[in-house]
């Protein structure tokens, strides 16, 4: 493990030892949930060429022909749910013992440390503390990320196919529809965790302050003994600053995400418009908008 140099393969090598069995499993819940999205599309096409041939060589409107295929898409919505709660169950695993593994790997080399100074310098413990603290949050982010990347790799791959296989147009306006899309929500998410990164330093701060606060009021006020009331108007300064510029930055972020989700929602209405003209075209082969005299 000490020889892989690449930290991202040497992280996911660690990850998949944490837990094989899961690893897999996870990954191919992961891709079922990726690839059924491209699936429903298939069977909305489906539903358009029915309808389509309904209204062309039908009378009546047989709803008994819809209903294969409604209940296929029934049951594609089912397993959606399905797979996405294993999905989130076995990451949560995952994560867990990802974070054991960490453990024990940092247990193992701090026994091989042969200079007893090493648990005396400040330095190395305030890593080692910040690598206790991280453990309980970080593993997860990155078991949560790697899988949703994963699945929008693949969900990005099967739905690039399936447009591709109706019109050689379809997959070009998927990406010029998606592409603004994502590096907006990509650049609010970083703008995001770059404001939440600034304000840990004043949560530290407040932390701190918690710990040495009453010392240092005590040196500064000893005589007055006004040390305590000193140190808890301080303290509550700290702690709602913080809490203040905390709110000010979700809201901005909410903000953001609403600009975003309604420009991503109106560009994924034209996309659905667009694509349904396509196929209709296909479909009636330039008929569909010409009207039997009655």
């Amino acid at each position: 493990m000490d020889t892989i140099k690449n930290i991202p393969l040497r992280t996911f090598i660690l990850l998949y030892k944490s837990s094989p069995k899961c690893v897999v499993l996870a990954s191919i819940t992961v891709l079922f949930i990726g690839i059924i999205p491209s699936i429903n599309i298939l069977v909305m096409i489906r539903l358009i060429d029915i309808v389509v041939d309904l209204l062309q060589n039908h009378t009546h409107f047989e709803y008994s022909l819809l209903l294969p295929t409604l209940l296929l898409w029934g049951a594609l919505l089912f397993l959606t749910h399905v797979f996405s709660g294993i999905s989130s169950s076995l990451q949560t695993i995952i994560a867990e013992q990802f974070s054991i593994n960490i453990i024990t790997q940092l247990a193992n080399k701090l026994t091989k440390v042969k200079n007893l100074n090493f648990f005396e310098n400040k330095d190395h413990t305030i890593k080692l503390n910040a690598i206790h603290n991280g453990l309980h949050i970080r593993p997860l982010n990155y078991v949560s990320n790697l899988f949703f990347n994963l699945q929008r790799i693949i969900g990005l791959i099967s739905l690039f196919g399936i447009l591709f296989s109706i019109s050689i147009y379809l997959p070009f306006i998927m990406i010029f529809a998606t592409m603004p899309c994502i590096l907006i929500s990509n650049h609010i998410a970083k703008k995001h965790s770059a404001s939440i990164d600034k304000l840990q330093d004043q949560k530290e701060s407040m932390q701190n302050y918690l710990c040495s606060g009453l010392d240092i009021q005590k040196n500064k006020d000893n005589l007055l003994f006004n040390f305590m009331l000193n140190f808890h108007h301080k303290f509550i300064e700290t702690k709602e600053l913080y809490l203040n510029n905390f709110v000010k930055v979700a809201q901005k972020n909410l903000i953001f995400i609403i600009y975003a989700d309604v420009l991503i929602t109106t560009l994924s209405i034209a996309l659905f418009f667009l694509m349904v003209f396509i196929i209709l075209s296909k479909s009636c082969g330039g008929n569909c908008w010409v009207y039997p005299s009655i």
